[in-house]
Order: C-alpha cells, then structure tokens, then sequence
C-alpha cells in the first residue's frame, strides 16, 4: 500500500520572540521543531515538522565579535562573482531575517526534506505578523488524524498479530500458571 506519509503529517504551529537571543542558540532550538523531532512519530524520511513564527528578527545578536568580523560568502556563477557580507550589511540593508534563515539552513540535515522544512520558518524583523489566528489553533499532537485511520485499517489483523512477541509468550504462560496447583497457604496469604 502506498501511502503519502507527509499528507498524513499533525502540523501545529509555535511563535518564537527572537528578541535578545544569540543566532546560533536559537536557531539550534527551531531546528527540532521545523524536523519534527520532538514527536513520538518522527521518522527520518518524513516531513512532520511544524510551523515556526519568529517575531523580533531585527533584535538578534552575535556573541563575541562576530557582528563586525563574520562573514557570508556566496558565488554569483560568474568569473570573480564571490560576494561577501557581513551581519552588519544584513542589518543595513533591513535584511535581518536573513542571519537567522542563514543558520537555520545550514543546521537541517542536507537531503530532500530541507527546503519544505525551511519553508515553514516564518521570519519578521518587528513584533507584528499575519498569523495570530492559526497560533491559537493548535492540535493534540497525539490525536489520530481520520487519514491515518483509512491508511491503515486494523480490522484485518488479527488479535494475537498485534500484540508485541513478547506479550504473546506472557499470554501463552499464563495458561500454564493457571494450571499448576497452588498450595492453600499462599492462597490464604492473598
């Protein structure tokens, strides 16, 4: 059976204030929220991350002095195109949203999920933004989805099938305790 593991996917959403905090500590603390990790149902192979809303970009800070001495680099494709920039150009260019995507992308694991997962960070430099209503919104996470039920239906397995091997040997045993004789005086302890 085929089935579309990231349409049946429990999405909640979360708001981060991003207001004095380090880049790099953040970042670490959204990147198990946007994979998923946190949920008992996470699996390598399937994108069951959640929505991340994180206000007050613009009020993030380096540790050290890696405001002024960091940089970014990138290749434009064409001969001599190497760019550079620092954080402090990003700010000046009101493109503060930019440092946190920046160290998001390059703690998600490099694979297919990563532009989906990256997707679903939602960044804004003030304390506004469009997502009040959906924040409010948030689902059990251990709440089975209709879609998962008609996905995978249990009715055609049977009773013994779906209990773990070693829970199927207790069961097994306890007939046979049930027929050894027990002594009177332990029965009177009980």
């Amino acid at each position: 059976m085929n089935v579309c593991w990231n349409k049946l996917a429990r999405r909640t959403w979360h708001l981060a204030d991003a207001k004095d905090q380090v880049v790099g500590r953040l970042a670490g603390q959204l990147v198990p929220i946007l994979t998923g990790k946190y949920k008992p149902t996470y699996a390598p192979h399937v994108d069951s991350g959640d929505f991340v809303v994180v206000v007050n970009c613009s009020k993030l800070f380096f540790s050290g002095k890696k405001e002024k001495d960091k940089k970014y680099y990138w290749h434009t494709g064409y001969p001599g195109g190497l760019k550079e920039r620092s954080p402090r150009d990003f700010r000046e260019r009101e493109q503060s949203t930019d440092l946190l995507r920046r160290a998001v992308w390059g703690m998600l694991p490099r694979n297919k999920l990563r532009r989906p997962r990256i997707s679903r960070l939602l960044l804004y430099p003030g304390p506004n933004h469009p997502y009040e209503t959906r924040l409010g919104d948030k689902v059990p996470v251990n709440q089975l989805d209709e879609d998962v039920l008609e996905a995978f239906p249990l009715e055609h397995l049977e009773k013994d099938t779906m209990l773990p091997k070693s829970l199927r040997l207790f069961d097994d045993l306890k007939d046979v305790v049930a027929e050894i004789d027990v002594p009177p005086e332990v029965e009177k302890k009980k």
